[in-house]
This record gives C-alpha cells, structure tokens and sequence, in this order.
C-alpha cells in the first residue's frame, strides 16, 4: 500500500526555535564537521529551515525540495552555517544549485523524482581529507543501522546546533511504493529535511541518504544517493573538486552524463 507523504519542510517560524548549543551535549553533533545548517530565504526573509552535509568544498548535499520549495513558496536564497568546521565562515551564501530531477509538489514526495539537492558555495571550505565524507556507490542491505543529522530536538528547532539520531534500521523503499528512497523509522521532524543519513560507525563518515519526508504518524522516507553518485560525482568536479581524490573523481568522463537541473545566480 502507498501511504501519501508530505517533505519535512518548515515554510516560515513555525517552529518552535532555541539557541541550544550549551544544552544536550552527548547528542550535538561535534564530531561531524560536515553538518550544515541551511536557511532558506524568500523575498528577502527566512522561509524555510533545513539541514545539509559538506561533501565537497564548494558542495553541500541536502533535499532537493531544500532547493525547489513547493508550492506557494519559491526559494531564491540559501545560507549555510557549519557549526563544527573548523576555520569555517560563520555564515556562507550560496550562488548556485541543482537538482538531478525533482521538481515542486504540494506538499507531498514524488516517487518517481529523486529528492536530492546541492547548494554551490561562494567560497569554498576545505575539510581535511580524513574529515571530508564519502558518498555511498551501492544500496545499503536491509535493516542496516544509520544514524540521521538534523537541527530538530525534543520539539525545538536549532538555529546553531545539529543533533545526532538514535541509530534506526533502514530497509529499501520500493514495498512502500518509493523505488528511490529508503524507508526506515521515524528519525527526523520538521526542520530536518535535507540532513544527511550517515552508516553508523563508519569512518571515514559514509552519507547514504538524506532527509526527504514523513508518513504522518508512520515512518520516514530517506532519499538515497547512490542511485544519483554519477551525477553528484560531475557536479563536485564541475564545482571546485573533491576534498580527497578517489578513482570516481579522477576517472575519464567517457560514461553517459546524467543531466542535471541547474541554476545559478
């Protein structure tokens, strides 16, 4: 059975925000300097709040209704903040984005679309290559454990800091009638779209997903990244490059491209 689902998107402060960088130390999530804060802007204001990961210097991988919106609010600005980066700008502007296929719904997860986003930084942040994530090539097996990183907590919403999941078991979302996504437990809330879904344990640390939406009262949907690696590979090396070099960066681009859906400003 397909049970509708609605993006995670927090459209304007309807959340309930805190400052909560001195509280709940074990769950903030210090140790993965690619966490990011995303704010999203339109028409000159905050209309929006999601999360994101660093994959790249110039790169930072997040929804891709982070991007587009939905209906009734376009977004036309995007501010990252990483918190736990070390040398990072407090905050950073974004002058570019693309989206593989997604497109603005009314509110609910498309899929046949690939919920996944990027956000092109002005001024790239360089993360040693032990720091930097990897991006995972292959479906994860079912009930794998993952952690989720996102700015909601007990109810509040962060505007400074990002939390860390209890671990949650995934499973393929192709039963629930969502062939690009995983499906798993509820581990996210309002505020944490685009937040990346990481393998528990795994260091360097692995994304596999990242936040896309909720069955109301059910479980999450978590759309998956390797189905879109080629195509997030072509835009990292289009955008300033990797942070460490790989076969995947530095092999010949004799392979059919996958085109994108792009914008720059």
């Amino acid at each position: 059975m397909r049970w509708p689902l609605a993006p995670v998107l927090a459209l304007g402060v309807t959340a309930a925000l805190c400052d909560c960088r001195s509280a709940l130390q074990p769950r903030i999530a210090t140790r993965y300097p690619e966490a990011a804060l995303v704010d999203v802007g339109g028409r000159g204001r905050v209309g929006a709040y999601c999360s994101g990961a660093l994959i790249a210097p110039s790169v930072v991988l997040t929804a891709g209704h982070c991007v587009k919106g939905r209906a009734g609010f376009v977004p036309d600005a995007w501010t990252v903040t990483l918190p736990y980066a070390a040398r990072a700008p407090e905050r950073l502007e974004a002058t570019g984005t693309a989206t593989f296929d997604w497109e603005p719904t009314d509110g609910t997860v498309d899929p046949a679309r690939h919920d996944v986003g990027l956000l092109f930084l002005a001024h790239p942040v360089p993360l040693p290559p032990e720091q930097c994530p990897r991006l995972a090539t292959r479906p994860l097996q079912d009930e794998a454990d993952v952690v989720h990183l996102g700015r909601l907590h007990e109810g509040l919403l962060s505007t400074t800091a990002l939390f860390v999941s209890e671990p949650v078991a995934v499973r393929g979302g192709a039963a629930a009638g969502f062939p690009f996504d995983y499906d798993a437990e509820a581990i996210m809330g309002q505020g944490d779209s685009g937040g990346p879904v990481e393998v528990l344990g795994a260091n360097p640390h692995l994304i596999v997903a990242v936040g896309s939406g909720a069955y109301p009262g059910k479980n999450e949907v978590l759309a998956r990244v390797d189905l879109l690696h080629q195509w997030l590979t072509e835009q990292v090396r289009a955008h300033g490059g990797p942070c460490y070099p790989t076969a995947a960066m530095t092999r010949s681009s004799t392979s059919t491209s996958l085109t994108p859906s792009a914008s720059a400003r």
